[in-house]
């Protein structure tokens, strides 16, 4: 069964940088346990997030190989 859960939110707003996010975003992996489990990853189209360069999901994508980048459409 596939199902998504909302985890919360959390301040960023004094360290927005792709590094302190993806530090955030793996923490939140490893708390919940989720490391077997991922297999996507949707942002908005905000470049630090979304960007092929060196940006969140590459950094994800690279430490979680399952976790296919899917640009999420609802906005």
């Amino acid at each position: 069964q596939v199902y998504k859960i909302f985890l919360g939110f959390i301040n960023i707003s004094d360290d927005r940088p792709a590094k302190a996010l993806y530090k955030i975003v793996v923490h939140l992996i490893h708390d919940y346990g989720c490391e077997k489990n991922l297999i996507a990853q949707s942002y908005d189209g905000a470049a630090v997030m979304a960007s092929q360069l060196n940006r969140l999901q590459v950094k994800v994508k690279n430490t979680f190989s399952n976790a296919t980048f899917i640009h999420c459409f609802v906005h």
